[in-house]
């Protein structure tokens, strides 16, 4: 079970003026982001979100997302803390409606010119924020996560120094 998957609400939920979520995830959900994301864990999630209705059957996805995570440092593989904030601000649309605002003329201009960049497909009538909430946490993750104080230990050996780019194809040089 994944947040990914899990979290949506059904168009036909949404009043006119809109509806607040802040949907509070298991800690089932919780290691299965953690795996998801390829971190070691996921401690915390808080979402404040809010969807309300538009025009022609669209939505506006807005909120934030914050998380406590633990990654791996990349020098030494120790644990390593850190806090994600992250802001949503998607629309979601019928798909045949995002295929038609992709089309282009012959001068490669879009037909549609509201049409945004970023919006999501709605899914057998169901808006996925869950998707959203899991990418804007995976675009949020520290991508090199280092402990303050790792260092690389590196010691040059005598038979590293010796080694150079070419010694393997040198071995397969003819001695003549």
């Amino acid at each position: 079970m994944s947040i990914e998957t899990t979290w949506f609400i059904a168009a036909t939920q949404i009043p006119d003026g809109g509806i607040r979520l802040s949907p509070k995830p298991t800690d089932a959900e919780l290691q299965a982001l953690a795996t998801s994301l390829d971190i070691i864990a996921c401690t915390s999630l808080e979402c404040e979100l809010r969807v309300r209705a538009l025009r022609q059957g669209h939505y506006h996805l807005t909120g934030k997302v914050k998380a406590s995570v633990t990654q791996a440092c990349v020098v030494s593989l120790e644990p390593v803390a850190g806090n994600i904030e992250e802001a949503i601000d998607v629309e979601f649309w019928p798909p045949d409606q995002i295929a038609v605002a992709a089309k282009t003329d012959e001068e490669g201009e879009f037909f549609d010119p509201e049409a945004k960049d970023m919006a999501e497909p709605i899914e057998s009538g169901k808006i996925a924020y869950g998707r959203i909430v899991f990418e804007c946490l995976s675009a949020g993750l520290e991508p090199y996560p280092r402990k303050p104080d790792a260092t690389l230990q590196w010691q040059q050996t005598s038979e590293s120094a010796e080694v150079h780019p070419f010694a393997a194809l040198a071995k397969l040089k003819p001695k003549s």
